[in-house]
């Protein structure tokens, strides 16, 4: 039993060392932290830290939770804007389509009123009066080689006609022309061998 007694005494000797050391540590850590030691029980300060760590792991958590929920809203938001985008191009096409049936269903109801036939008479008359004045100019010049060839030959005769004798006359095919300019050419030949 003495043995017993002994390492009782020597334990109980630990435990004392080692409250009294804590007893002081625990004093000086409440007075770092700005309270009395003799009013504040254990219980109360360590209270006061665990309240503490699990209110910030709780604040923690919230702001992650907060920072996926705005991830999930700003994901959500963009997809809602690309799928708005993407409705709105199929609305564009549905309308250029739409555009391009209106279109035709309009030619389609022309072509069947006859509204397009009276363009195509226009059109016809256009091509018609630019055929005249080409025909014009045409005449024009085969008048203006004939009057140089009778130049030519009748140097010394009277000027060539004003324009307005020349009024009536018809328009030459090509053939008719070069047949005209040919015979023009062989009195001409004639009248310089008959002055030699």
């Amino acid at each position: 039993m003495y043995k017993f007694r002994d390492r009782a005494i020597e334990k109980f000797d630990q435990l004392e060392v080692r409250y009294t050391s804590m007893d002081v540590a625990y004093k000086d850590v409440v007075s770092y932290f700005g309270e009395d030691p003799s009013d504040m029980k254990p219980d109360e300060f360590f209270g006061i830290f665990q309240t503490f760590t699990s209110s910030w792991n709780k604040a923690k958590s919230d702001l992650e939770m907060q920072k996926k929920k705005k991830e999930q809203a700003e994901k959500t938001k963009e997809f809602q804007a690309q799928r708005k985008a993407r409705l709105n191009n199929r609305l564009d096409i549905k309308d250029e389509n739409q555009e391009d049936k209106d279109i035709m269903d309009n030619l389609l109801e022309k072509l069947r009123s006859g509204e397009m036939a009276n363009t195509s008479s226009q059109r016809k008359s256009r091509r018609m009066s630019v055929r005249e004045r080409r025909r014009t100019r045409a005449e024009s010049m085969v008048v203006k080689a004939e009057d140089l060839l009778r130049h030519i030959q009748n140097e010394e005769e009277a000027p060539p006609l004003p324009r307005a004798a020349r009024s009536g006359s018809r328009r030459f095919t090509s053939s008719e022309r070069m047949k005209k300019l040919a015979s023009l050419a062989d009195n001409k030949g004639e009248e310089v061998a008959v002055n030699q």
